[in-house]
């Protein structure tokens, strides 16, 4: 046998390249594959997220094609295709899974999809696989976290000692609230301290910021967060602190706090000026109507009777101010405004300042649930309510009585 010369070795080889480099490329190498995304939208989840366990949870899938028409969409928790019974379609029932694409849809879908999340305490993968005819696969993927105690909550901590209820106090002071909260699906993140629907200046806090923003250890539950605040100076504000979590769901505990001398309630009776002598006046700080009209510690009088009437109908039945007291109706207050619900002197100073002045300081014919405020030489405010008028017939022995806030 010859031996074959170098060239003829080359060429050989050469040749042999050359037909094994002009074969056809396999389609699967080159094929452009399809495409798929989550859309947003209004209950639509796009990113990962957390439910609670066997919660559903609902995604918006977009499918557009590649060289091959689209084919189907197999849906898989870390890589095990889900049970279509965890599966349903907004386009179509019932569900399967893997679901075929068909009609228009092979050319591209937008579907949208509720799956059953795992009943499991723990993060899954869910991923959305479309496959084309040509065998092509792409997928869109989220993790879904079930998180077993979902219950965002907020309460006072009633072991700080802080307000819990609405509270009254003198004057200007410092006070606190303490809250105890827990996360729900979503970290906390804020805590706001509000006055009214005011954020309170920091500088009436001991925060170093407000909102105060929650750090590592305090995202999941706060026990015991309290916050001392400086009060306003008078009147009734609302005092709130409202959690906020990371998706943006707020929670609040809060009280009302009133500043101001609190007031004390009595019960008041004034009797008619021409029944038995030594009536007919009213001292306001004691309720003392066993006074005659003149005596110097009466605020209010009663009118007595027209004379030129008959007995059983000469009762005047109103009221006036008595040694430089001034009564007024309380006829112009805001709505809203209730006697039982006055709780510092400064709203009877308030309410007397508003209130219809009276001619000849004399009331109109007094009925039950009239009001009138009450201004004494001395200063003193008093607010009072009337709650029964009795009225006689065959004597002067009518009355009023009424409760007495000053």
């Amino acid at each position: 046998m010859k031996n074959l010369s170098l060239f003829k070795v080359l060429f050989l080889a050469l040749a042999v390249f050359a037909i094994s480099s002009c074969g056809e490329d396999d389609p699967a190498d080159s094929a452009l594959s399809p495409n798929v995304s989550f859309l947003d939208g209004v209950g639509i989840i796009s990113d990962d997220a957390n439910v609670a366990p066997g919660a559903e949870f609902t995604v918006n899938i977009s499918a557009g094609t590649g060289d091959n028409e689209l084919s189907s969409l197999t849906i898989y928790q870390d890589d095990v295709q889900i049970d279509a019974s965890r599966i349903t379609f907004a386009h179509t029932a019932p569900a399967n899974n893997p679901q075929l694409i068909v009609d228009t849809d092979v050319n591209g879908l937008d579907w949208t999809i509720t799956v059953a999340a795992h009943t499991d305490a723990l993060d899954a993968v869910y991923d959305f696989e479309i496959t084309d005819k040509g065998g092509n696969k792409t997928s869109a993927i989220l993790n879904i976290n079930t998180v077993a105690n979902t219950v965002f909550a907020v309460s006072h901590s009633v072991s700080m000692g802080c307000f819990t209820t609405d509270n009254t106090v003198d004057a200007v002071t410092n006070f606190c609230l303490s809250i105890d909260a827990t996360s729900g699906l979503d970290a906390l993140s804020t805590v706001t301290v509000y006055e009214n629907n005011d954020v309170i200046d920091v500088s009436r806090l001991d925060w170093a910021e407000n909102p105060y923003t929650l750090v590592d250890g305090e995202t999941a539950a706060i026990t015991d967060f309290s916050v001392s605040i400086e009060s306003h100076s008078v009147g009734t504000a609302e005092y709130r602190m409202v959690v906020t979590d990371a998706s943006g769901a707020s929670m609040e505990a809060g009280v009302f706090v009133t500043v101001g001398a609190p007031t004390e309630l009595i019960t008041g009776v004034l009797l008619n000026k021409s029944g038995p002598s030594g009536q007919g006046g009213c001292d306001l700080n004691t309720g003392n109507g066993n006074i005659n009209s003149t005596d110097l510690s009466a605020e209010i009088k009663d009118e007595g009777i027209d004379s030129s009437l008959p007995i059983d109908a000469n009762w005047i039945q109103r009221i006036s101010g008595a040694n430089g007291s001034e009564i007024r109706a309380a006829n112009n207050l805001p709505e809203g405004f209730k006697f039982d619900n006055i709780a510092i002197q400064e709203e009877i100073i308030g309410a007397f300042d508003q209130s219809e002045t009276l001619a000849s300081n004399i009331t109109a014919v007094v009925g039950i649930s009239d009001q009138f405020v009450i201004r004494n030489s001395a200063g003193e405010y008093f607010f009072i309510k009337i709650t029964n008028v009795t009225e006689t017939d065959t004597d002067n022995a009518d009355q009023y009585t009424f409760d007495i806030k000053k």
